[in-house]
């Protein structure tokens, strides 16, 4: 993937814990990269589950390991990297909302309100719980005192 995007820095992560040397090739988006997977351009491909799992259920890929701390139900016999026997290879990618940190703080807690409101909305929360159960995602209620402990937690595996 492209430089310094999450995939990139797995991919160096993996370098330097396993002591494997890799050629990074940038790509624009998953889907190029996919693409030159299954063409044999490239090999190996660190990629998030819910870009790959299509191609993992469809048989075109075949998942040698996951980074996470423990399997996914939705591809329970993927090893983790740490039964891969590559260990201290955990990198859980997690998207939350951001603003600019001078953003009144009435403002941040009404924002965060007016988002887990929409989430909780009865039909969608359903709807969204089988879309991301079905394609390796899931929500996480946060409030914004979440983002720093989680922030140095991930910043620890560097």
């Amino acid at each position: 993937m492209n430089n310094a995007s999450p995939q990139h820095l797995a991919a160096l992560m993996f370098e330097t814990r396993s002591q494997v040397r890799m050629t990074h090739v940038p790509y624009k988006g998953g889907a190029l990269a996919i693409n030159d997977l299954m063409g044999g351009n490239v090999d190996p491909l660190f990629a998030p589950l819910p870009e790959a799992l299509p191609y993992f259920k469809s048989g075109k890929l075949s998942a040698l390991a996951l980074m996470s701390d423990k399997r996914s139900a939705l591809v329970a016999d993927m090893p983790t990297m740490r039964e891969a026997g590559v260990p201290n290879m955990v990198m859980p990618t997690w998207i939350g909302l951001l603003a600019p940190a001078a953003t009144p703080r009435a403002l941040v807690d009404q924002l965060n309100r007016q988002v887990h409101a929409i989430a909780a909305k009865r039909g969608r929360e359903e709807a969204a719980a089988r879309h991301r159960h079905g394609h390796g995602a899931h929500y996480a209620r946060a409030v914004p005192a979440d983002h720093p402990p989680r922030r140095s937690r991930c910043m620890r595996n560097w």
